[in-house]
């Protein structure tokens, strides 16, 4: 709740909300705090979720926007840690370029982390080392949940509803994000990738709600799930 009035302010600055041509949608997890009478009192969509966990409150906020028709969906977290201002720049180069993942990059110099300690750095460092060589696609950044990827993307990763991708969630006790997943399977996709360099803020207030220990395994044996047995099969499926 205390970023709220932070992220509401940049997203008027950064968008034209009077375009009909983008849609705000925030996904509540059913908080006590206010956050969703506020949002709607500023004029925003919002969705509670209706089931629990981080990737139903990602999956539930995707059908919704698809179901809107929409062509493309960006990420971004609520926390104050995504400068808002600079949305557009993970948008445009969409629709002028015809990409189909563009992520705002924190390590493509010149940008930088202020919100990084030293265990999140090395995560990133580890995670963004292994996603590139098992997709063999070189990121900066593969990690950050503040990009836009394609509509179309998202049919061809197939990660609505009990995908194979997810089995971890049956060894650890949590939800897993998109973000990991989708920048490990764009590459085998032949998906057009670009990092834009997007310095990120320390989060405003609350506290940082990473699951270390149970993320680290589970996104391990989702990119592992790739290299041994995904990949070799999506790439005779993408052969003429």
């Amino acid at each position: 709740m205390d970023a709220l009035p932070t992220v509401c302010e940049q997203l008027k600055k950064g968008l034209d909300l009077s375009n009909k041509k983008y849609l705000v949608l925030f996904v509540d997890g059913n908080s006590k705090d206010g956050s969703k009478a506020f949002l709607e009192n500023q004029g925003f969509w919002v969705h509670s979720q209706t089931k629990k966990g981080m990737r139903n409150a990602v999956e539930e906020g995707v059908v919704l926007l698809l179901n809107e028709g929409v062509d493309s969906i960006t990420f971004a977290q609520p926390d104050g840690n995504c400068d808002l201002t600079k949305i557009l720049e993970i948008i445009n180069p969409f629709t002028n370029v015809g990409l189909e993942l563009i992520i705002g990059s924190r390590y493509l110099p010149p940008a930088i982390s202020y919100d990084d300690d030293l265990i999140s750095k090395f995560g990133n460092w580890y995670f963004t080392k292994l996603i590139s060589s098992v997709s063999k696609h070189k990121y900066y950044d593969a990690m950050v949940g503040y990009r836009t990827f394609s509509s179309k993307l998202v049919e061809k990763m197939n990660l609505i509803g009990d995908s194979k991708i997810w089995f971890p969630e049956r060894f650890v006790p949590t939800s897993l994000g998109w973000d990991p997943i989708i920048s490990t399977l764009s590459p085998l996709l032949n998906a057009k990738i670009t990092e834009i360099p997007i310095t990120e803020p320390a989060r405003i207030g609350g506290e940082v709600k990473k699951q270390t220990i149970k993320w680290g395994i589970g996104y391990s044996l989702q990119v592992l799930y790739v290299l041994f047995f995904l990949r070799r099969k999506m790439r005779k499926k993408l052969l003429p």
